[in-house]
């Protein structure tokens, strides 16, 4: 015996005297399946009275519900970050991000930059040639200057402090390189 509840989607189903509710859910693919649960009360026996079916079912078929509306929530956010890629992809092409190579030119047209003497000029570009070097020869996969990560930086400080360089020397090298991202870091994106 089937008997339909306009109070809330789905079923009920009498099978000898437990009741079940049922429900049918469009799948992945496509297709829909039919899905049939024995209902339980709070103590997992078997629900045998139409009245307490009405209740299992009313709260089985919200958590169905709500699974349904997550399910759909997460296709929405699948489809939100697919076109948020391809934006930024399109971006890219549009406005490439800066390379390693065009950095120090990149730095010497900024307007974030403080405006400097040449012989603090002189020193960026210095610490600035090492750091390239060493980034070249080091780690050639980060060709662009927003794929000099932070552990990328300590490794080369680090390859300083091995390098037995004075302290001033490793941190004029820690605060240039510091400088110089913040005021790239807008062109390097």
């Amino acid at each position: 015996m089937k008997t339909k509840n306009t109070r809330s989607p789905g079923s009920l189903l009498v099978r000898g005297i437990n009741y079940y509710a049922f429900w049918r859910v469009k799948g992945t693919d496509g297709k829909t399946k039919a899905i049939c649960r024995a209902l339980r009360d709070e103590n997992g026996a078997a629900i045998t009275t139409k009245p307490e079916a009405e209740k299992a079912k009313a709260r089985l078929m919200d958590i169905v519900s709500k699974q349904n509306e997550v399910a759909s929530l997460r296709s929405i956010q699948h489809a939100i970050d697919d076109k948020q890629t391809e934006i930024d992809r399109l971006k890219d092409e549009q406005n490439p991000p800066l390379a390693v190579a065009q950095a120090w030119a990149a730095f010497l047209r900024s307007t974030e930059r403080h405006d400097c003497g040449k012989s603090t000029l002189v020193s960026y570009e210095s610490c600035w040639s090492r750091f390239e070097t060493w980034a070249q020869r080091e780690h050639p996969e980060a060709a662009l200057l927003r794929d000099i990560t932070s552990e990328i930086a300590n490794e080369y400080l680090q390859s300083l402090n091995h390098g037995k360089v004075a302290p001033r020397t490793f941190n004029a090298h820690l605060h240039f390189l510091r400088y110089f991202f913040r005021v790239l870091k807008t062109e390097a994106r």
